[in-house]
């Protein structure tokens, strides 16, 4: 009787202690996030090494000359976004990334991802008429968007598909280095 009564509150504490991970993916309205899917994987930006960074997961935020480039990172995967010649609200196409990971002086707009680190695989958006909407614009210092789906492909194998959804991003670059 007392090994079943020990059994059960053993095999009960093991069941609390070992909770399934509740991350949830922030409102839109939330300064300084972004979230998305990953195969249907919930993605969230957090720090995961001693570099500082200007916020949580967000290790680059670029603007040259209306070209929106951000790059979030977590312990598995690095996404980069880069939109070109964003001067109003309105949808915009993802198109043909080059794989490269260099967005910077490129004409389209695109997305990268990387997966598994440190030795994972790299995946780049294709020409299939994905769009992220800008929702918000202040060109100098703030964008909301948000995007439904972006398809990327295997850099070296264009058969390994993975795909991007639930998009959802806002960031404030005047909030962004404040603690």
């Amino acid at each position: 009787m007392k090994k079943t009564i020990l059994f059960t509150l053993l095999f009960f504490f093991i069941l609390t202690a070992c909770k399934k991970d509740d991350d949830t993916a922030p409102p839109i309205t939330q300064e300084n996030t972004f979230s998305c899917k990953i195969n249907g994987e919930l993605f969230l930006p957090e720090d995961y090494s001693s570099f500082p960074n200007t916020f949580p997961g967000i290790s680059n935020l670029i603007i040259p000359e209306n070209n929106w480039f951000f790059h979030f990172r977590n312990r598995k995967r690095d996404i980069y976004i880069y939109i070109v010649n964003v001067l109003e609200t309105g949808s915009y196409t993802i198109q043909l990334s080059d794989g490269n990971g260099d967005f910077l002086g490129d004409e389209n707009s695109g997305c990268e991802v990387d997966l598994n680190k440190p030795n994972g695989t790299r995946h780049h958006s294709i020409n299939n008429n994905d769009i992220v909407r800008i929702l918000e614009l202040d060109i100098d210092t703030r964008i909301v968007l948000e995007f439904d789906e972006i398809t990327l492909v295997g850099n070296n194998d264009p058969n390994d598909i993975i795909k991007l959804t639930e998009g959802k991003l806002n960031i404030n670059r005047e909030t962004l280095n404040q603690d």
